[in-house]
């Protein structure tokens, strides 16, 4: 039995006898759960051990995280017998090889560009984990329709390797599929290949994956017969990034970003303007799920206002630095006043007389744009005429502010990866796997945005690391709050508190309406945060969530957390405002401003801890508990409430516990 992955170990009746589906190492079998839910058994030979051990390892290294990934299959059990292993996992819909080759991807209801997110997540993970995958392909990803939005979900780990925290590549045992394959792991003319598997090599083989998708299973190393993509690949040949230009579900700006991205993968030489297949010019996957082929349009607009104002702090600052950008993108771009859209020019908001490089070029534009704020933006779009179905259309928009410049977007990212752009733009310094790319850090870009607003993402769905954290998917963040919310009570501090915290804060800079409303909805109805103290941002963070929470919280233990009375003042305020009453609220240890308003304790309907909140009033117990003048101050106030339950707990004064309640 493998005791080192589950127990105790259950039993899962298959539905048939007879296997449900096959595969090259292994029988699949619909298999039942106590509570009914049908789930899948991979019987898998003891001739192929080896596979099933390395892919029980992989799972468990993910289950013992304690998250699941919702790109990532989930595993449930696994079970050795004299003749093989069984490993139980969620049963799926089909894979993307087969759905792709049946014509059946319309019924999934997501789309290709979608679909190629849910990819990049999914390997994202992974790599975050130390994890390579070393058989990224079409059919090793697993297509889940019933959920309400449909999901795609990375499988099959039996030749993933996991690799120690301080190395950084595996030794070569197994090969994964030849048409998906690093070149560096064909084997050479004289019979010797690559030593050691790298991250990089997932990079490659996700980058024909992204291109099947987004083709509808077209292969860039051709497909005519099953030799030649392998034959291609281990000669290195170009591989037909122009068949992208044809596909039908993908503006023309996204075709150029889906171009960019993949030839990238594929590892390209800026200078000679080539695929030369370098695996050390492959981006990690964190670059790879940041590419702005994953954008929304108003996050495009974004990344363009704050390149402006690096163009702008250069000059000003590093004249040097500032000249050698402009003469790069001098030698990329014809960027003159011709080429700027006639409409633009004569625009009264925005007008373009003269244009000689790049920076002009988003100076008159973006600048603009940004100092009159998005009232000016969307009179300036209406004049114009970029409206769709009553609203403002952002694509045809950015399309024709840079239609004349065909890849200004990538250039830019690119280029401008290692500086300090504000904003969702690049990984953090947090993100597995950054290289040496230079990060904003998470608490400078928090500390930036109180004087700056961060873009709102659409429908909350780009991401989590986007504003620079750890976790990576909207989902995530609802995942992981439901688990807070499904615990029922959160306590103590530590790594668990910081990081609800953390997702509060992110949260916060994402700023988007509905994530915010989700978030608010999954606040926990009992919740103890002791005995860290919380940070200014942290404070920042959790009072706008708690803003938002419409429903009764029965608990709130705060006790020790706020260094400044001021910001036991904010906690009360954000009180105020919330719709409803809280059960019980203890603040002990946290020194007040000031006695708070009726308003105030109109919203504990139970119980009001308050002790040792008060200033020093030369207490030889070394407690600052509240003196008699205080105590009376307190009760008049709470005898004015209306209908009121609330006990108030102050704690010891002159050796007796203090218990007040209205004497209504």
């Amino acid at each position: 039995m493998l005791s080192w992955l589950f127990s105790p170990k259950k039993n899962y009746p298959r539905e048939s006898s007879s296997p449900w589906k096959h595969t090259t190492l292994s029988k699949i079998y619909k298999c039942q759960q106590n509570d009914g839910t049908v789930i899948i058994e991979k019987r898998v030979l003891k001739d192929h051990v080896k596979y099933a051990k390395s892919e029980a390892q992989t799972f468990k290294k993910i289950c013992d995280n304690s998250f699941h990934h919702p790109n990532v299959v989930l595993y449930l059990d696994a079970i050795e017998n004299e003749d093989a292993i069984s490993l139980y996992m969620e049963k799926c819909d089909g894979d993307l090889e087969e759905w792709t080759r049946n014509g059946e991807l319309n019924a999934c209801n997501l789309t290709a560009l979608e679909m190629c997110k849910h990819i990049t997540e999914g390997i994202f993970y992974l790599h975050g984990q130390n994890i390579i995958h070393r058989d990224v392909k079409p059919s090793n990803f697993l297509i889940r329709s019933s959920d309400k939005n449909a999901t795609i979900k990375v499988t099959d780990f039996g030749l993933s390797k996991i690799l120690s925290t301080d190395v950084s590549s595996a030794p070569t045992t197994s090969t994964s599929t030849e048409a998906f394959m690093a070149p560096e792991y064909h084997r050479r003319e004289d019979g010797s290949r690559e030593t050691s598997w790298r991250k990089s090599a997932d990079i490659f083989s996700l980058g024909i994956t992204l291109y099947y998708v987004l083709t509808n299973g077209r292969h860039p190393f051709g497909d005519k017969n099953p030799y030649e993509a392998p034959h291609n690949i281990q000669q290195k040949a170009s591989p037909d990034l122009d068949l992208l230009d044809s596909v039908d579900n993908l503006s023309q700006k996204q075709k150029e970003l889906a171009k960019d991205l993949i030839k990238k993968m594929f590892g390209f030489d800026q200078e000679k303007k080539e695929v030369d297949f370098d695996p050390k010019k492959r981006p990690t996957i964190q670059l790879v799920k940041f590419h702005p082929l994953f954008w929304t349009s108003k996050r495009k607009i974004g990344f363009y206002k704050e390149t402006n104002r690096w163009f702008y702090t250069q000059s000003r600052k590093n004249v040097e630095k500032y000249q050698q950008a402009l003469k790069y993108f001098e030698n990329e771009f014809d960027i003159s006043i011709n080429n700027v859209p006639s409409s633009l020019r004569n625009e009264r908001n925005f007008p373009i007389k003269e244009c000689g490089n790049v920076h002009q070029l988003l100076q008159k534009v973006i600048r603009n744009m940004d100092e009159h704020g998005d009232e000016k933006l969307a009179e300036s779009m209406e004049l114009l005429g970029f409206l769709n179905n009553g609203k403002r259309d952002y694509d045809k928009f950015l399309l024709t502010l840079t239609g004349p410049y065909p890849g200004l977007l990538a250039y830019l990212w690119w280029y401008l990866r290692d500086e300090e752009i504000e904003g969702p733009y690049y990984p953090t310094k947090d993100s597995p796997d950054t290289g040496s790319t230079k990060q904003v850090s998470l608490e400078n870009a928090q500390r930036r945005k109180i004087t700056r607003k961060i873009e709102k993402f659409q429908h909350g769905c780009d991401g989590l690391d986007d504003d620079g954290g750890n976790l990576q998917h909207a989902d995530i963040i609802i995942s992981k709050l439901k688990t807070y919310q499904y615990k029922g009570v959160f306590s103590w501090g530590g790594d668990d508190k910081c990081e609800l915290l953390r997702v509060y804060e992110q949260i916060r800079l994402i700023n988007d309406e509905q994530l915010t409303t989700n978030a608010a909805k999954l606040f926990p109805e009992r919740l103890r945060l002791y005995p860290i103290k919380l940070t200014e941002s942290q404070i920042d963070s959790f009072l706008f969530i708690l803003t938002k929470v419409e429903k009764r919280i029965e608990s709130l233990h705060l006790v020790n957390c706020f260094y400044k009375p001021e910001d036991v003042g904010r906690l009360f305020e954000a009180i105020q405002a919330m719709p409803r009453k809280i059960g019980v609220l203890d603040i002990g240890c946290n020194i007040i401003p000031k006695i708070p308003s009726k308003s105030f304790f109109n919203k504990i309907e139970d119980g009001l801890f308050m002790c040792n909140c008060f200033p020093d009033h030369d207490a030889t117990d070394g407690k600052r508990n509240a003196n008699q003048s205080e105590i009376a101050e307190i009760q008049r106030v709470l005898d004015q409430l209306d209908d009121s339950k609330l006990t108030i707990y102050l704690g010891e004064c002159d050796g007796e516990l203090v218990v007040l309640r209205s004497r209504k």
